[in-house]
């Protein structure tokens, strides 16, 4: 079936970027959705359920890609499936985030807490190689500089409400991971990229 424009989306896995595939998909004369996943194998049964088939689901391990982001876009080879994915795309929607980790020894803490009639809230870490540092600036950045290589025409960038605000306290989260400043940082170095773009800010 024929299509306008094909849409790639980073981070498809997850719950953002799983229900704009799934809102694509609805219009299949209007797009093409491809969709990056971590990995094809652990992640074939949530696409296939969307209805992608696996021919439109691309390998993206975004936490490699980011660790090699030093060098230039086109001698990152853990970034390579996702140049291949962009070439012909009409935008490239980016989905991607580093999400933080419950320590679990911290809920102790939290049940004697409810004992005592005590509010005590859990603790969270990163997992190696995922800090925001890591996922929401370098990793962005190097799907912004690959969109731009491949000659995207638009860039979506789902980001957080809360970016110009140091204090916010989901920057506490995960031993100050500073989540929402590295997601600014993403925006800004999108507005200054001379792509056309658009970014969100999901509250709520």
């Amino acid at each position: 079936m024929a299509y306008s424009s094909q849409i790639v989306v980073t981070g498809a896995g997850g719950r953002t970027g799983g229900l704009i595939i799934k809102k694509l998909l609805e219009e299949p004369n209007k797009y093409r959705a491809v969709g990056t996943v971590r990995s094809k194998t652990a992640s074939s049964k949530a696409m296939a359920a969307l209805g992608l088939s696996d021919a439109d689901v691309v390998a993206f391990d975004l936490a490699a890609a980011a660790a090699a982001a030093d060098g230039d876009i086109s001698s990152n080879t853990a970034a390579a499936e996702l140049a291949s994915a962009l070439q012909g795309a009409e935008a490239l929607i980016i989905c991607t985030s580093g999400v933080p980790q419950i320590k679990y020894s911290s809920l102790i803490g939290v049940i004697a807490g409810k004992l005592v009639g005590r509010k005590n809230m859990p603790s969270f870490t990163w997992k190696k190689g995922e800090r925001p540092e890591e996922i929401d600036w370098l990793g962005q950045k190097l799907q912004i500089d690959a969109a731009k290589a491949a000659g995207v025409k638009q860039v979506i960038l789902i980001s957080s409400m809360g970016g110009t605000d140091p204090s916010h306290f989901l920057n506490t989260m995960g031993d100050q991971g500073n989540i929402l400043q590295w997601k600014r940082k993403a925006e800004q170095y999108l507005i200054s990229s001379g792509l056309s773009y658009t970014i969100i800010h999901p509250g709520g």
